[in-house]
């Protein structure tokens, strides 16, 4: 289980506008509350496949939740 809590270092959100996994995981965040630093992952342009997103997220893919300790939530329904 993880508990969500309030923290001085921000959740951050690996998102991609047209995703709709994504934007699952943006309404799931608003109604928990939880208001997260948006970081645009442009899919179309690949930004995907850098090095330094890729190390964040092997998959490649969004939504990617990374936690205020530095873990991160890659499945949108992991982060629901």
């Amino acid at each position: 289980v993880i508990l969500f809590y309030k923290t001085s270092k921000p959740y951050k959100l690996y998102t991609f506008y047209r995703s709709s996994t994504a934007w699952r995981a943006r309404i799931a965040l608003n109604l928990k509350r939880i208001r997260p630093e948006y970081v645009f992952v442009h899919l179309f342009k690949g930004d995907q496949k850098s090095s330094k997103y890729s190390s964040i997220n092997p998959n490649q893919g969004v939504p990617t939740l990374e936690l205020p300790n530095g873990d991160a939530l890659i499945e949108s329904m992991a982060i629901i």
